[in-house]
């Protein structure tokens, strides 16, 4: 076998850009990689970021990454898979490295161990989307539940996203209940959720699947789910063919807020909706958002409360970077929210020395077990900073004034968190996708190459957040 590499990315270019080039960089000692695996649509953005420089670029089939994507590639290599936040991509990458050599995934922050083989099965990310669907014949929401009304049907909804959209799910859900408490409405989410959403007693039943193999993802749905059911597909993204799908396994009416041609779907928003309050105003009869569970209301001890750890590496700012950013708020308690991840961790100590040496005043606050635990943590406090993940959602919900760092092409989230503020480089952003590119590549290496081994950054100068922060109520706390 060869000594050469083949790296295969999974997520959006801007996002792979400082992975891939940290492992040319540092891991390969700038060697040529042996082939970078790209679908017809990324060509382009991978050309213009200079990537022909880090390997030969191989053209392999579009859509959803599945078994055969590297059937045709006819060489022999290991191969490098970016670590995504979808579990069934990730498998998918697995599999089809597998034909071609010893799969290893790397991540934002560090090469890591041979993933364990796969079993067998179909897997949920080797379907297709399809077509948009005939709107026309569809009902609204509205329809939806005078149907669910009429039949007294038991709805479940479908939401196997990440914790941050079940919680923006829970706040629509629970002045819903309250609003329509005859309605019985049950939640089918990611397994590792079903314990604290069984704590919420005004939720009438709660599921957990997997979202890796289709066998077992659709032998886990709930059952007893006949003609008396009734269910919506709330996922977005990719995730949303997933949802789609479940509703062909199911009976009962079936409503979907972005459905495709093949989905077995009676009622839609009756047009793509992006913005997630809308969305959720639109299938929750409009009513107001609330946190679901009970928190302290007052707020009488002044501390901003901080959360920089993602739920995706690629989100995890270098501490000194942090530090740097949170200058304007020398002065002001600061309480960090812990973590246990040995990468989180180290990142904690390196932040500590150096917020210290910059004089901010730093406390660590209480270990959190659940997402409703964090929210009675933070609750007390006067504002909130940290990155775009969950924790920025339960501020919003709060009401926290917030300043959140995002990913380039965040700065416009979806969210709209009447209080939250995101800052992110979207004219860095904005070059790394549609520049001339020639040079790209050294500038942005030259620009993000770090020593320590910390990610290459979220394409944003700490100063550019901090003179943010200097202007924010934050700084006034």
């Amino acid at each position: 076998m060869s000594a050469g590499v083949g790296f295969l990315p999974t997520a959006f270019i801007p996002r792979v850009h400082p992975a891939l080039a940290r492992l040319w960089r540092s891991d390969l000692s700038r060697r040529r990689l042996d082939a970078i695996f790209l679908s017809r649509d990324r060509l382009p953005m991978a050309e213009a970021l200079g990537w022909g420089e880090f390997g030969e670029l191989v053209e392999v089939p579009g859509g959803w990454t599945h078994a055969d994507t590297l059937a045709e590639y006819g060489r022999a290599c290991d191969v490098r898979v970016l670590l995504p936040g979808d579990a069934a991509i990730y498998a998918n990458c697995l599999r089809a490295a597998e034909q071609i050599g010893s799969p290893t995934w790397c991540s934002w922050q560090q090469s890591g161990p041979k993933p364990a083989p796969l079993g067998d099965g179909r897997l949920v990310a080797e379907f297709e989307p399809c077509g948009d669907p005939d709107w026309a014949s569809q009902g609204s929401f509205d329809e939806f539940w005078q149907a669910v009304d009429r039949d007294e049907r038991f709805t479940w909804i479908l939401r196997l996203d990440a914790i941050g959209d079940v919680l923006l799910t829970l706040a629509w859900l629970l002045p819903f209940k309250k609003r329509y408490p005859r309605r019985r409405v049950g939640l089918v989410v990611r397994p590792q959720y079903v314990a604290w959403l069984r704590s919420l007693d005004w939720i009438d039943a709660v599921c957990g699947c997997h979202s890796v193999f289709w066998d077992e993802l659709v032998a886990s749905l709930p059952p007893g789910g006949g003609e008396g059911t009734a269910w919506i597909n709330l996922m977005p993204g990719m995730l949303r063919t997933i949802g789609n799908r479940l509703l062909n396994e199911t009976r009962g009416i079936a409503a979907s807020i972005h459905p495709d041609a093949r989905t077995r779907c009676g009622y839609s928003t009756g047009r793509l909706v992006t913005g997630q309050r809308e969305l959720l105003g639109l299938i929750f009869d409009g009513v107001e958002p609330e946190f679901p569970a009970a928190c302290p209301a007052t707020r009488t001890v002044s501390f901003v409360w901080f959360s920089p750890y993602p739920g995706a590496d690629e989100r995890l700012w270098p501490p000194d970077c942090w530090a740097a950013a949170l200058a304007p708020l020398r002065g002001t308690r600061i309480v960090l929210q812990p973590a246990t991840a040995p990468v989180h961790v180290r990142w904690e100590a390196e932040f500590l020395e150096l917020a210290r040496a910059g004089g901010l005043a730093i406390e660590r606050g209480p270990l959190t077990g659940t997402i409703i635990d964090l929210a009675k943590a933070m609750a007390p406090a006067r504002g909130w900073v940290g990155v775009n993940s969950a924790p920025m959602h339960v501020a919003g919900l709060l009401g926290l004034p917030a300043l959140a760092l995002g990913l380039g092409w965040e700065s416009n989230a979806r969210w709209l968190h009447p209080s939250v503020q995101i800052v992110a480089a979207e004219d860095v952003a904005r070059e790394l996708q549609f520049g001339s590119g020639k040079d790209s590549l050294l500038t942005f290496a030259r620009r993000t190459h770090r020593d320590d081994g910390w990610a290459d950054g979220l394409y944003l100068e700490p100063e550019t957040f901090a003179a943010v922060s200097a202007e924010h109520y934050l700084a006034r706390i």
